[in-house]
């Protein structure tokens, strides 16, 4: 499970500027095919989206 969607990763490595399109979505597939288990989980995306409050 993301904690932040696809959609927004993209819209934030669009607007970095400085990373490679598509690095986001392919950290993203890589991070969760280890089917690790986290101790704590960080929402990146509801508490600095204003559309989400």
């Amino acid at each position: 499970m993301s904690y932040c969607p696809a959609e927004e990763l993209i819209r934030r490595e669009e607007a970095r500027g400085d990373r490679r399109a598509g690095l986001a979505l392919t950290q993203l597939a890589f991070i969760y095919q280890q089917q690790e288990l986290y101790h704590i989980a960080v929402d990146t995306f509801y508490s600095v989206c204003p559309t989400n409050r």
